[in-house]
């Protein structure tokens, strides 16, 4: 096309042809290739510009990413506005909160709590054996004892299961079981006093 000719309008199957055959000239990426727009502009007698920008608008239509503005979008009912709340996430203090709701029983129209003589309540605490830096008293010129371990990351843990229960008469004992006779044991007795002659050695 010679410089200073002007030509109409592509019509709409010229702009789908012309569209059709930048498609088979451009790279994986979405980029046409060299000296491409010049090919297409000689085929449909336009100017290479022409090519870029059909090339250009129909990229557009093809990503799928329109703008609309906000209003317009409100006035056609396309979007709508929500309000949206922060909500705390679910905690162990809610399920423990329930557990205490499920223990009332409502029985001839009144509340009453759980009598617990078939739940016992199990608990496990760690300690350390030792403590990584600590404060001893001796005389002057008195040599300390020097406290080695593996590894000051990793102190060694002993753990107490302890096991609560709702006080009960016991008949074949005659008296009150109150849970006292469980530090009678001689093996958590001699292994309770270990433990606190290791933290005070």
């Amino acid at each position: 096309m010679r410089k200073g000719q002007h030509k109409m309008n592509l019509t709409d199957s010229e702009y789908t042809n012309m569209v059709q055959h930048l498609l088979t000239k451009c790279t994986p990426s979405g980029k046409l290739r060299m000296r491409a727009a010049d090919t297409v502009a000689e085929m449909f007698g336009c100017i290479p510009t022409t090519v870029r920008q059909v090339w250009k608008r129909a990229f557009v239509d093809l990503s799928g990413k329109k703008t609309i503005s906000i209003p317009s979008g409100s006035a056609r009912s396309v979007i709508t506005k929500y309000s949206s709340v922060v909500k705390p996430s679910l905690t162990d203090a809610v399920c423990r909160l329930n557990w205490a709701i499920d223990q009332v029983h409502d029985i001839d129209g009144e509340k009453f709590i759980d009598a617990m003589y078939d739940t016992v309540h199990v608990d496990e605490k760690w300690f350390f054996m030792t403590r990584l830096q600590r404060k001893v008293i001796g005389a002057s010129g008195e040599k300390i004892k020097q406290r080695t371990c593996k590894s000051k990351r990793h102190l060694l843990k002993v753990m107490f299961l302890s096991a609560v229960a709702r006080p009960r008469w016991d008949n074949s004992k005659e008296e009150w079981f109150d849970g006292r006779s469980v530090a009678r044991n001689g093996f958590l007795l001699k292994r309770f006093l270990e433990f606190w002659l290791c933290i005070f050695e």
